[in-house]
């Protein structure tokens, strides 16, 4: 038991980091984390700290209680007899502070996820983006997250390999789906869209030149494969007043 115990309080109390970091990264792959050991470790130790900072703060505004360090260094060494009593004392002070603090790990990131993208904190130029920032290359790129105002649209421009040809696809982006493996762009989902053969195009053409030679693809949703892509272009559309 005496051995045991220690290891118990030490999952206990670093558990909600790494609770608080996998609900709240936003990740292009779901199946595995290949992030870097010691960036996991690193950023869930992170948030125990903040975590346990902000529970042990509350505790002493709210109910006047604060962290007996020498109970907590004995449970941590050994099991005594006046270490036991103070357990069972407080045990549903213990129990209640543990429970909300986990429950808030599980069920509060995903909305805090969503206030910070929402005030956009996460983009690369933020004060902040080091500690906000979500391994979501894809998301930046086809959201236009790291833009200075978010694009009212966004149109992208593919250019495709069919057979011996060479085709450019140009629509709006509707949606795009990542490989959850590896988390690599798997699809785009385009609308809108115009193709052209690449063999008809020359450098020379005017603008209207280029439309007359294009075919319109009439379709609510336009799939085009990424692994089919040879380049990818990116454009972002504002509204003008």
């Amino acid at each position: 038991m005496e051995i045991a115990l220690p290891g118990v309080i030490v999952f206990l109390i670093i558990t909600p980091g790494f609770i608080f970091r996998a609900q709240f990264k936003r990740a292009e792959r779901e199946t595995f984390d290949y992030s870097p050991f010691g960036r996991v470790v690193g950023q869930a130790f992170f948030w125990v700290v903040i975590l346990h900072g902000v529970w042990l703060l509350a505790t002493w505004l709210l109910f006047k209680q604060v962290l007996d360090v020498r109970t907590l260094l004995q449970l941590l060494s050994s099991l005594k007899k006046d270490t036991l009593e103070v357990i069972y004392r407080d045990q549903l002070k213990i129990t209640a502070y543990f429970v909300s603090l986990y429950m808030f790990c599980w069920l509060a990131p995903p909305y805090l996820r969503e206030v910070i993208i929402e005030k956009r904190l996460d983009r690369i130029d933020s004060k902040l983006s080091w500690m906000l920032r979500f391994d979501a290359p894809w998301y930046y790129i086809l959201h236009g997250a790291d833009q200075e105002k978010k694009p009212d649209l966004i149109f992208v421009s593919a250019i495709v390999v069919v057979g011996d040809l060479s085709v450019l696809y140009r629509g709006a982006l509707v949606d795009y789906i990542v490989n959850r493996h590896d988390g690599e762009l798997d699809r785009l989902i385009l609308r809108g869209v115009y193709r052209w053969n690449m063999k008809d195009l020359d450098a020379s053409l005017s603008e209207q030149e280029i439309m007359d030679k294009s075919i319109y693809i009439a379709s609510n949703a336009f799939v085009i494969s990424y692994d089919e892509t040879v380049t990818l272009s990116i454009d972002y559309m504002y509204e003008v007043p």
